[in-house]
Parts: C-alpha cells; sequence; structure tokens
C-alpha cells in the first residue's frame, strides 16, 4: 500500500495498492521527483524475478503507467531522476531505465562485471553510474540509442567496495563511499569533481576507521543540488570514535573540501536526506548499533549553516514550540511574527532588515539571552482548525543595541 500525505492533515490523500505478493523481506519502495509532482512506487515480485513498478498520478493515485522490469534477483538500488522523467533499477548482475511518462524501456543490460550496491541516475537521466568489484565506479552517458561507458574511476584498492553514490543536480561533483571488506570497519568517503571536458578530478579522500569490533560501513549520502555539500551516514562504533554523522563543505574560492559538521549518535544511521540547498538536514538513526539487538530510534533535524534564529520542536496544533536566537549573554530581545513575508522586505538603517510583512507584524514575547547567549522564545500555537496547514514566520528583534535577526523562522501548523 501507498499512501500520499499532506501536512495539513492527518488522513491521506489518496492510497494505491501495489498488485504484488511481496515476501517480507523482500520489500518494496517510493520516490518522488524534487518538485513533488511524480510518485514511483515498486515491488519486487519473487515469484517471477521482476519488479513491478506503478508511475502515479500526484493528484490522484492513479497509475499513469507501469512496468515489469526483469531483474532475477532482488533490486540493490532504485532511482528515479530530479526532473521526475526517468526510474532506475538494479539487482546484482542487471540494470534498466525506465520511461516514466509511458513506461517504455530506454535501456536494459546484463552485467557481466558484478556490480556493487551504489547506483546513480542524473537529474535529466542522461548519465548512469554503477559500482563495480574490484574498487570501481563506472559512469555511462546516453549517446542517443543506448548507454555507453563513458568515465571509469579506479579506487586503486583491492578490498574497496563502493557503497554509495550520488550525482550532483548540475552534474559537477561526484560523491562516492566506500566499504573496506576486510574486516568492515573502515569507510572512504571520496569527493571528485567532473569537468566539462569528460574527466574526473579527485578533491578530496578521508578514510574513517573504528578499531572495535562492529562494524563499521556506510548507510547513506546526500549531496546538495550544486555540488557544495555532502553529508554521509556510517553504522559508527557506538564508543564515541566514529561519528555516525558527517557533513562535508566545499570552498567555492579555495576549491577545497572541509568537515563542516560531526554527531556522534545513539545508534547506526538509517536514511540521511539534505535540502537541495545544502543548508538543511534531516538523519534517521536507531538508538543502537545495527550490529546489536536492542529497540529504539530518533529523527535529527540540523543545520548545517548558521543561522541566528532556529526551531525546537513538532509544531502541532495548540501545541508549542521553541524559537531561539543566538545573541550575546544578558541581551534581551523581542520575538515578531507575522501570518505574512513581505514581498519587498524593509530596510532600517543601522538595525537591519525586516523580512515579516510590516502592517501584519506584532510582538508576541520577550526573553534574555543566558549565559551562552540563547535567547530562547515560547511559542504557543493557536488550537483553532483553521490554523491547520497555516505558515507562521518570526523574526527576533534586539532591544539594547536595536538589532533585527538576519534570519527568519516559518512554522506550518500541523494537526
Amino acid at each position: 500500500m501507498v499512501s500520499k500525505f499532506v501536512a495539513a492533515s492527518q488522513s491521506p490523500t489518496w492510497n494505491y495498492s501495489l498488485p504484488v505478493t511481496i515476501p517480507t523481506p523482500v520489500g518494496t519502495g517510493v520516490h518522488m521527483s524534487s518538485d513533488g509532482g511524480r510518485c514511483v512506487a515498486w515491488a519486487y515480485d519473487f515469484n517471477q524475478a521482476r519488479v513491478f513498478v506503478a508511475f502515479l498520478n500526484e493528484s490522484t493515485g492513479a497509475p499513469v503507467s507501469t512496468a515489469s522490469v526483469l531483474t532475477l534477483g532482488a533490486p540493490v538500488a532504485t532511482s528515479l531522476s530530479s526532473d521526475g522523467n526517468w526510474f532506475y533499477v538494479a539487482s546484482a548482475n542487471r540494470h534498466a531505465v525506465i520511461n516514466a511518462n509511458n513506461g517504455s524501456t530506454r535501456y536494459e543490460a546484463i552485467s557481466f562485471q558484478p556490480m556493487s550496491s551504489a547506483h546513480l541516475i542524473s537529474r535529466t537521466g542522461e548519465i548512469i553510474g554503477r559500482g563495480l568489484t574490484g574498487g570501481r565506479f563506472e559512469l555511462l552517458r546516453w549517446n542517443g540509442s543506448t548507454y555507453s561507458s563513458w568515465l571509469t574511476y579506479d579506487r586503486g584498492i583491492a578490498d574497496a567496495g563502493c557503497a554509495k553514490a550520488e550525482l550532483a543536480a548540475d552534474d559537477s561533483t561526484l560523491a562516492l563511499a566506500w566499504n573496506r571488506s576486510s574486516g568492515y570497519q573502515s569507510v572512504d568517503v571520496e569527493l571528485l569533481r567532473l569537468n566539462s571536458s569528460g574527466s574526473l578530478n579527485l578533491e578530496y579522500q578521508r578514510t574513517i576507521s573504528s578499531t572495535v569490533a562492529l562494524q563499521n560501513v556506510v548507510k547513506d549520502l546526500d549531496l546538495s543540488d550544486d555540488g557544495r555539500m555532502l553529508a554521509v551516514g556510517l553504522s559508527g562504533d557506538e564508543g564515541g570514535a566514529v561519528p555516525e554523522l558527517t557533513v562535508y563543505a566545499r570552498d567555492a574560492q579555495a576549491g577545497t573540501w572541509n568537515v563542516r559538521m560531526e554527531q556522534d549518535l545513539p545508534g547506526s544511521v538509517q536514511d540521511v536526506d539534505l535540502s537541495a540547498d545544502g543548508n538543511f538536514l534531516v538523519v534517521a538513526s536507531k538508538g543502537y548499533h545495527d550490529n546489536t539487538l536492542a529497540g529504539g530510534g530518533r529523527v535529527d533535524y540540523f543545520s548545517t549553516t548558521y543561522r541566528d534564529m532556529d526551531t525546537v520542536g513538532i509544531p502541532h496544533s495548540a501545541g508549542q514550540v521553541m524559537i531561539t536566537h543566538q545573541q550575546v549573554p544578558g541581551v534581551s530581545a523581542i520575538l515578531l511574527a507575522s501570518d505574512r513575508l513581505a514581498n519587498v522586505p524593509t530596510v532600517f538603517d543601522g538595525i537591519g532588515t525586516l523580512y515579516l510583512s510590516r502592517s501584519r507584524t506584532s510582538a508576541v514575547g520577550t526573553a534574555t539571552a543566558d549565559g551562552t547567549g540563547s535567547v530562547n522564545f515560547g511559542v504557543q500555537l493557536p488550537s483553532a482548525p483553521e490554523f491547520i496547514g497555516t505558515t507562521l514566520h518570526f523574526q527576533a528583534l534586539c532591544i539594547n543595541p536595536r538589532r533585527l535577526s538576519t534570519d527568519t523562522v516559518s512554522i506550518l501548523v500541523l494537526p
């Protein structure tokens, strides 16, 4: 069953049942295009050794087209191009590209070289990529009639297997993450520049190793659309020596990469999702390491860049969230609120820029910065049903000296 939800409702907009009987260990998957206009659901039909794919109407959930792809094994990777036009599926020895508009097969091939779990498709579907044995990753490019080998990168280490790969939406940057099969305790993270001349230049490489018995392997990675920010999630070591989450940032002027943020989580990362601009990150993780038996998990939301305003809490109707503003200790500030952002922000000389609609802005609270410089505003959200699904906007005004925050916070009221 596939269900679509919107933030303003606890009930699904539509449901779609996949016409396949699925053994539990095999599973299914769902993908959405970047604009939310195309939804793809797939399920592996164990009895036929095929993947059933349904391309669904975003508004109604009705299939626009369907496809049945021979994989001769459960998929190791599936992906939808960002523009929503091409669906890529790969098993251990077969891979295919399906036209999402009519369900036809654009490309289908047997791989005579065993493939790893690392696969990708570019934003427009013109490039696909696959990990190969022997520490290699290959990019194939559409030549008008088929995908042909274009570029191959060799890690040069026999026990390195490419586990995850992604190409930035602008085709500028290729991110690769490798597991070392000798003990599965070391991970290699690499970032390569894809040049217009058709060559790959290695810009950054880092090896993250664990010394404990638990396996340290790549779980997921995600690149920002412009290729300047990369988030990598690992299974970690549960001992604090190996960070389960790392964010890498590229200095556009220097052309160098650095660690922007590291986070030690209680358990292994399961999924990472970086916003298109690279400024925000959502991470799902277990409450324990993958190699241990325990329960629990969590979802964390991070800002990857400095912001002087942020939120804490889930904005349910009639609930409370905390809005924070970063200042110097002891400074007082006023929290401003509006139901609209200004079409043209108002600039006040020496004070800053008001991004809220000036005629609809009011003060809703005051607070004083604590010893760390954090001004914490407790905000009670409205309980009236008509506010569910609406967005409220906030900005802080420092009292002395008078200074507006450089950032704003927008909150969508949930049921």
